[in-house]
């Protein structure tokens, strides 16, 4: 018997594994989804004209201007005005994570309607054992999303972590404040691991 191999994704790199297990299931024996970025929801986007103008406008026209519809990303990751205010002093790598640059118009719509809409419709193919955490206070990603993917998806090992008001980052980076939170967060996902080695 070999070795078991276990991916895991937050945020975007959630949706990356997604669409990497839907496609390759048996390339890892689990999955850990933390806060996966999947697709907006539709009760997400702005009015109807505003759709039409940046799909068929903007888009096409502008394609590599970074200017696509972006809010304060450090504001809605950590509730710790401490933490938000450490990455918003980062450099390098660190500033690019937290939204300092401004997706292009071309990458925001890629991730809205290309690639959320080949997601949503494959919810019910995903089929590898996985721990799904999504903090109930998320402003980035949209935890009914994870909600409907645990309940859609079709491998019946599974289980979902939705800690109330806990924001995007706080799951696992929450800072001195979240500390007991974030190391019980840990431990669950080290035991879930475990019972599957």
């Amino acid at each position: 018997k070999g070795l078991k191999i276990f991916g895991v994704g937050e945020s975007m790199g959630g949706g990356v594994l997604f669409s990497l297990l839907v496609r390759e299931k048996e390339m890892f024996d689990g999955a850990v989804l933390v806060c996966p970025m999947l697709f907006v929801s539709r009760d997400l986007f702005p009015p109807w004209i505003v759709v039409q103008l940046f799909k068929y406008l903007a888009v096409p026209l502008l394609p590599l201007w970074p200017v696509a519809p972006n809010k304060d990303m450090i504001a809605l990751v950590n509730a710790d005005p401490t933490i938000q205010e450490v990455c918003r002093k980062a450099s390098g790598h660190g500033r690019i994570r937290y939204g300092s640059c401004p997706p292009r118009l071309g990458t925001g719509y890629s991730l809205a309607f290309a690639a959320g809409d080949w997601m949503g419709s494959r919810l019910g193919d995903y089929d590898t054992p996985s721990l799904i955490f999504h903090g109930g206070g998320d402003r980035v990603t949209d935890g009914r999303v994870s909600e409907q993917l645990f309940k859609e998806m079709a491998n019946a090992d599974k289980e979902f972590c939705f800690p109330d008001g806990v924001w995007h980052a706080d799951l696992f980076h929450g800072g001195p404040k979240q500390y007991s939170a974030n190391k019980e967060r840990y431990e669950l996902l080290v035991r879930w691991i475990k019972q599957r080695s």
